[in-house]
């Protein structure tokens, strides 16, 4: 994603909007056994000091300029993209073309990132399925789930 980010600020000359990869704070995981961290990338387009005062909103807005979104900032936005389109019909061509680029890789970050914390989960799970002192707990558990499906309450095999 920072390549991407990168990539724009090279080929584009773009006075109103930039593309940036961000760091989002998330609960902390590991991504490998002596590397956590607490945050995600992602892709946003930001507001320059010029496309602000064209939106009428303030630089570095975080923006998703090609929405079509009926709210208040969605109508100041639209003014700006109006404004791309008219003035530089090549730029907006662009735009698209990494807008598309900036979907693609949020959708698949995405879930990379919900399969490092299911797995995170796993992990943890596991460990505490595993620790002799949650024996008895798992124990009865398993003692409650027989019974339940022995009165047919429940369809699980055990």
């Amino acid at each position: 994603m920072r390549a991407v980010a990168a990539d724009f600020s090279e080929t584009c000359s773009c006075p109103w909007v930039r593309l940036n990869a961000v760091k989002v704070p998330t609960a902390s995981y590991a991504i490998s056994s002596t590397e956590t961290l607490n945050y995600r990338i992602d892709l946003r387009w930001r507001l320059t000091a010029q496309g602000g005062d064209v939106a009428g909103l303030a630089e570095w807005t975080a923006c998703d300029l090609l929405a079509d979104r009926d709210d208040e900032r969605g109508q100041q936005l639209k003014i700006l993209w109006e404004l791309i389109e008219r003035e530089t019909p090549t730029l907006a061509q662009q735009l698209r073309v990494y807008d598309a680029i900036r979907q693609r890789f949020r959708t698949e970050y995405f879930v990379y990132w919900r399969i490092i914390v299911a797995l995170n989960d796993i992990a943890e799970n596991a460990a505490w399925v595993f620790n002799a002192e949650s024996e008895p707990v798992i124990s009865q558990a398993r003692s409650k789930l027989q019974k339940l499906v022995e009165q047919h309450r429940i369809d699980l095999e055990i």
